[in-house]
């Protein structure tokens, strides 16, 4: 803080951060549908469901995925939304002032 940089990382447990994982990579792949189910576990199974939770999806991700899941952006967006679910910018997240 005394720089003027604030760490913020994903909330674990949702799995999303995981969309950059390739085929090539065996065991550690999650397709998108896997990925979508992970995080729909996670907010079924947390008291909160995903309120306050940061969900991490990368844009750019290797060709050799082509289950990006960032394509299911617009469909995660309307789901959340129509369970009620708001989104906030990250500097009210997390209380920042930003200059």
């Amino acid at each position: 803080k005394e720089i003027g940089v604030q760490l913020i990382n994903c909330t674990p447990g949702t799995g999303t951060g995981d969309d950059y994982t390739i085929p090539s990579m065996k065991n550690k792949y999650r397709t998108s549908n896997e990925l979508w189910n992970l995080m729909m576990k996670c907010e079924k199974n947390d008291p909160n469901g995903l309120n306050g939770h940061f969900l991490l999806i990368h844009f750019g991700t290797s060709e050799e995925r082509t289950d990006k899941f960032y394509n299911k952006l617009p469909k995660l967006i309307d789901t959340l939304k129509k369970k009620g679910y708001n989104f906030v910018s990250v500097e009210e997240m997390v209380g920042l002032k930003m200059k």
